[in-house]
């Protein structure tokens, strides 16, 4: 777990738990992260790369026609990309560091780039939506454009056709996994 967020985090498990299950909470919570970010976040990254290289690849052979080892490129151009994202969490982390951690009252209050989302009255009244529309940003739209370019490159489409396939691959992962959130949500049952 990133050390800045450790105070924001008590405060939260704080209002939410007391002063007495914080700790507690926090404990538990630390245990989990570390496995988290040693185990899981790169297997669920690896995971992100492949299908997301994989939906390009099938949009690849059915519009663009192209074969041979068109996925290991693909793969290539999903993982490269994927260092827009890198920056866009380096920024945040500054960016939350200069505003001061102890401003963050709620996770909402950890995502500097917000998204479409913004323009929702009531976030909370419709969570699917609002996270559909969160993942529609600048970075999103910065790595849309990258993927497009490394898609045009690879099959040797047309701009239009690479950035509207890419558009689609991109589409589809953000409903992918909203699904998981939806049925996390109905796990908890918390889904409005």
């Amino acid at each position: 777990m990133i050390p800045a967020m450790i105070e924001p985090m008590r405060k939260i498990f704080e209002s939410s738990f007391g002063s007495a299950g914080a700790q507690a909470a926090m404990n538990g919570v630390m245990k989990s992260m570390v496995v988290a970010q040693l185990l899981i976040a790169p297997a669920v990254v690896m995971l992100r790369w492949f299908v997301l290289a994989g939906i390009l690849f099938l949009l690849a052979m059915i519009f663009a026609g192209d074969g041979g080892n068109l996925f290991k490129r693909l793969f290539s151009a999903v993982a490269y990309a994927e260092i827009i994202f890198v920056f866009m969490n380096l920024l945040t982390l500054l960016i939350l560091n200069l505003r001061g951690i102890e401003r963050i009252e709620s996770a909402y209050d950890m995502t500097i780039f917000k998204g479409l989302e913004v323009l929702l009255p009531d976030r909370d009244a419709h969570p699917t939506l609002s996270t559909l529309l969160s993942n529609i940003n600048p970075f999103a739209i910065w790595y849309i454009i990258t993927i497009s370019v490394g898609f045009r490159v690879m099959t040797k489409s047309g701009k239009a056709k690479a950035i509207a396939l890419a558009g689609i691959a991109w589409l589809v992962w953000v409903f992918l996994s909203e699904l998981q959130a939806i049925i996390s949500r109905l796990l908890l049952g918390t889904l409005a």
